[in-house]
């Protein structure tokens, strides 16, 4: 899978997912910056950051699976992040066994 194809692939997942920028630089430490630039095509040094990325749209893609995500609700930051949190370890969890 070429890097391109890394990029669309975690932002198909945060689409589907329909969570915001803010929320995963909060779940991810990667600023919104650095995810803009690779939304924009920029070019990508960090590979260690997009492999972390990847992980996290498995787990965001296999929680919209399950049907844990998106949310239904709406929620106030802290609460929504929190959430997701335990809904991508729950995700993680299920991928293991």
């Amino acid at each position: 899978m070429t890097t391109k194809e890394k990029v669309e692939k975690i932002f198909q997942a945060i689409e589907r997912a329909d969570i915001s920028m803010v929320d995963v630089q909060r779940l991810t430490s990667i600023s919104r910056e650095t995810l803009y630039k690779w939304k924009d095509g920029g070019n990508i040094k960090d590979f260690l950051r997009l492999g972390i990325m990847l992980k996290f749209a498995a787990l965001i893609d296999a929680a919209c699976d399950a049907g844990m995500l998106p949310l239904q609700n709406s929620l106030k930051v802290g609460a929504r992040v929190a959430l997701i949190r335990k809904i991508i370890a729950n995700a993680a969890t299920k991928k293991v066994e």
